[in-house]
This record gives C-alpha cells, sequence and structure tokens, in this order.
C-alpha cells in the first residue's frame, strides 16, 4: 500500500543495457465490511429499562481497520424503555468505512394494580356520631386522614360535591358549611388507581332566636332519663355542654336535626 519504488533494467543482445525508476502508488479503495448482530426486544426490569448485553460487531478489511461504537449504548449498559438505534463503524487505515446498525427495544413490563385507598373515619366531639361536624360547638374544620397500599409514590387528587376546594394531600383539611361527600382518587408512581369516598354530616347545632340572629348558646337534645325515655331540645352555654353530654348523655343539636344540606 501506498508508494513504491521500482527499478527497470534493460539489456540488448549486444551488451547494453539501461536502467529507469519509476513510483508505483497502491491505492486502497475496498470499503471494509461488517456486519450487527439481529434487532434486540427485551421487557423492562425497572422504571429505567433494562441491561442489555449484545455481541459487538468487528468488522473486516483486507488492511488494518478499527471498529468503534458511533451510536446508541454500549453491550451491559441500561438501556431505556423504547427504541434505541446501535450503530457501529468501522474505519481502515486508508480512511474507508461502513456502518450498521441494530434496534435495541425496551418494552414496558406489565404492571399488576391492587393499590387501595382507605378515608379513616373522624370523631369531632367525644361521645357523639363519628364524621360530623357541628356548627357552634367543636372544631369546625377537621383533617381527613388516608391510609395507601400496593404502591409508592401516590399523587392525590380530591374533589368535593359543594365545591369546596380541597388540597391535593394525603391528608387534607376540610371546612364544611353544609354536609359534603368528599372523594379521593389515588395514583401511584406506576400509575394506578385507587379511589375512596367519606360522607362528612353537618348538624348546626347553633341556638337562633326569632330574627335570625345567633345568641352564641347551643342547641342539645337534652335525655330526661333512662325511665322516661323522653328528650327535649335545650339552649345551654358553650361550657356547659361538655357536662350534659358525658353526664346526660345528651346529644349535640336539635332533637329533630338531620345532616344539614
Amino acid at each position: 500500500m501506498g508508494q513504491n519504488l521500482v527499478t527497470l533494467t534493460g539489456t540488448d543482445p549486444f551488451g547494453n543495457a539501461t536502467i529507469a525508476q519509476t513510483i508505483v502508488t497502491v491505492v486502497d479503495n475496498l470499503a471494509p465490511v461488517i456486519t450487527c448482530p439481529a434487532d434486540i426486544t427485551v421487557t423492562s426490569t425497572s422504571a429505567l429499562g433494562a441491561i442489555v448485553n449484545y455481541t459487538a460487531p468487528v468488522g473486516t478489511d483486507n488492511c488494518s481497520a478499527n471498529t468503534a461504537l458511533t451510536a446508541g449504548l454500549a453491550s451491559g449498559s441500561v438501556f431505556p424503555i423504547g427504541t434505541t438505534v446501535v450503530t457501529h463503524t468501522i474505519t481502515d487505515a486508508s480512511g474507508n468505512t461502513a456502518s450498521c446498525s441494530f434496534n435495541v427495544t425496551v418494552t414496558q413490563s406489565p404492571v399488576s394494580c391492587n393499590s387501595t385507598i382507605v378515608i379513616n373515619p373522624f370523631t369531632a366531639v367525644t361521645t357523639q356520631k363519628p364524621n360530623t361536624i357541628f356548627l357552634g360547638y367543636g372544631p369546625q374544620t377537621m383533617t381527613l386522614s388516608t391510609q395507601t397500599t400496593g404502591g409508592t409514590g401516590f399523587i392525590y387528587s380530591w374533589t368535593s360535591s359543594t365545591g369546596e376546594v380541597v388540597a391535593n394531600v394525603a391528608n387534607p383539611t376540610i371546612n364544611p358549611k353544609v354536609s359534603t361527600t368528599y372523594t379521593v382518587i389515588a395514583t401511584n408512581a406506576d400509575g394506578c388507581l385507587a379511589t375512596a369516598s367519606i360522607y362528612v354530616c353537618v348538624i348546626d347545632a347553633r341556638a337562633i332566636d326569632k330574627y335570625g340572629k345567633y345568641k352564641g348558646k347551643v342547641l342539645v337534645c337534652h335525655n330526661e332519663g333512662q325511665k322516661s325515655g323522653r328528650s327535649h331540645t335545650i339552649e345551654i352555654s358553650v361550657n356547659a355542654v361538655l357536662q350534659h353530654l358525658t353526664l346526660h348523655l345528651d346529644t349535640l343539636g336539635a332533637c329533630d336535626a338531620t345532616c344539614a344540606t
């Protein structure tokens, strides 16, 4: 390959001779040859993808050559979910090149969805029925606590039947003025959904006078005793409520009170 000095000698029958020299240049125009492996398809082993091993092509040529990875990832790398084009190129000493490519496809492994979510019941006022807020007595806001299973990285989306805006967190604080159904959808990192709802009853226990003004007192359904079995609605101060609830087993709100809508 390259330039070669050639010496030529000519002699006639009488013994006369002459010598001439010339340079012969040998040029390599023959491209090397390289063959890639067949396309590869595997299933992901994690959210990042999968480790893929393959036999890297080497290539051949009529003289010295070098093969290199020019696109994609090397064997033994973590290939992402989707298709990656892998290209190898061989280059010989004369600069002739040849390339080949193949596809490495990593498919998403099937996801088994078994996630669940539960909204825990709450008691705003001891001795009173659960999941109930009493206007005029006790906490007027509550925190809804949830429990999830079957996954990680949950994202929460809350809605309410009354349009109340609820923070999209695991344990939001609510402030209903009327009875409301709260619904949550929890989505884990794999895209699996779980949903749950809770109905929060709101009872208006405020003593309102005939002019529609709040007196600052609380309505209580007073229990007259186990023997009589009778009860009637009374108005008492906030400070007297606890005694009535614990000693008399009274209930908050008027005796005919229902969940406010």
